[in-house]
């Protein structure tokens, strides 16, 4: 509380002091308003005039990454950039340019060169509106606004011839790579043509599905046979301990012999490819053990003929049994030599499939990139008779009804605020000096 009490007394005194010395202070004020009244009238008037112009977004923008690549980037126009402007605008051919048409008007430009003219100009630009100024300052207004007008004018017609050439370069570059596009385009699809017409993948497939199918077929018919062979045997062995076995009559064998073998030849039948390489004549022999030759697609038996007698039911039996043996390894043997072939007619089918789709690939890329380009030289087109991309004025340069430097009031006001300052400071450095 005391502290904040002194802080208050000394604010009082240093009020009271300037209150006593206001002499002072009031001398500075005056000294001061006086001195900013006669730079105010000693400093030539300047007048600046503005150009208000609009810059219209680009219709189209081309960058190509690498050659043949249909990708295309639309970017900003490098007019949008406040540094490109202002050299365009102060452009030693277009100042000379500027500087000549305001000569033809009169002889108050009699005086100017080229390097007076860069120093009058100044631009500001929003890049959200694509809105530019042009200000030009002299001290005349009237001139100011004839060199804005001019000036101005020259800088939409530089930007324009600018756009032509832009314009040019583009729709050449874009009507030599349609052309190449055009002739890739041509030549990808000849080539795909040529290779569906002569291509071997339909031949390819149907080898594939039909060796596939075989040994399928194959390893069925092997399955069949080994399950055939596993039953005939086990029923031999099976028909051997009964023999041996007392009480069983030989009359009650051959008839299960009968039926078991009837059953046998029933689902030979059923499968054609057993049935017909196993079979027997009406003349083969009863003794099976003395047939040195393989019964495999031999003989021929008769479905009505079946054997009544024991032993030759069993060699029928046996001779089946072996036939279904041998049958069964004649298709195993065939079996790895298709999946051989099998495996190689895949490599080459991969192969041609991997081909055909890399050819309808880079077709498919070509007349992307032809559509592409083609769909641009249309916008270029357009855009050549357009104003897109593009300066225009939107607001033309008015002569200044007053001065835009010197400032006289922020003048005076700058004077007055200083000398408050340092007539306080005078007024407290003698009371303290006074002490």
């Amino acid at each position: 509380m005391s502290l904040f009490r002194e802080q208050e007394l000394n604010l009082i005194d240093i009020l009271d002091v300037l209150w006593r010395r206001k002499a002072i202070m009031l001398l500075f004020i005056i000294v001061a308003v006086l001195l900013a009244v006669t730079l105010n009238s000693i400093m030539r008037p300047v007048y600046r005039a503005s150009v208000s112009l609009l810059l219209s977004k680009p219709a189209y923008n081309i960058n190509f990454y690498r050659p043949g690549d249909p990708k295309i980037e639309t970017t900003p126009l490098p007019l949008e950039s406040v540094e490109v402007l202002e050299s365009i605008v102060k452009d030693g051919n277009l100042i000379q340019q500027v500087l000549t048409a305001l000569q033809v008007k009169g002889a108050g430009y009699s005086e100017l060169s080229p390097n007076d003219l860069p120093s009058m100009v100044t631009i500001r630009m929003d890049k959200n509106t694509g809105l530019l100024e042009l200000k030009i300052d002299h001290r005349a207004p009237k001139a100011a606004a004839e060199i804005a007008a001019v000036w101005s004018e020259y800088l939409v017609d530089q930007v324009e011839a600018l756009n032509r050439q832009e314009n040019l370069e583009t729709g050449k570059f874009v009507g030599k790579e349609l052309e190449q596009a055009k002739a890739n385009l041509t030549k990808m699809e000849d080539n795909l043509r040529k290779f569906e017409t002569a291509s071997s993948l339909e031949l390819y497939q149907k080898e594939l599905s039909a060796n596939i199918n075989q040994v399928s077929d194959l390893e069925q018919k092997a399955a069949k046979a080994e399950v055939m062979t596993t039953e005939i045997k086990n029923y031999l062995e099976l028909l051997e301990k009964k023999t041996k076995e007392k009480g069983e009559s030989s009359a009650s064998l051959i008839l299960a012999n009968r039926i078991f073998l009837q059953d046998v030849q029933q689902r030979l039948l059923e499968n054609d490819s057993f049935y017909n390489d196993i079979k027997f004549d009406e003349n083969w022999k009863t003794d099976y053990s003395s047939k040195q030759t393989s019964y495999y697609s031999s003989q021929v038996l008769q479905l009505d003929s079946l054997p009544q007698d024991f032993d030759q039911q069993v060699a029928a039996l046996k001779m089946i049994r072996e036939n279904l043996s041998n049958k069964k390894e004649y298709f195993n043997s065939y079996i790895p030599a298709l999946k051989t072939l099998i495996s190689r007619l895949k490599g080459k089918y991969s192969q041609e499939n991997q081909r055909q789709a890399e050819l309808k690939r880079l077709t498919e890329t070509a007349k992307n990139t032809y559509t592409i380009l083609t769909q641009k030289e249309a916008e270029i087109k357009v855009a050549a008779g357009s104003k897109l991309g593009q300066l225009r004025i939107i607001k033309a340069a008015s002569v200044p009804w007053q001065p835009y430097w010197p400032k006289k009031k922020l003048n005076i006001l700058v004077a007055l605020m200083v000398s408050l300052v340092l007539g306080g400071f005078a007024a407290l450095s003698l009371e303290e000096k006074n002490k």
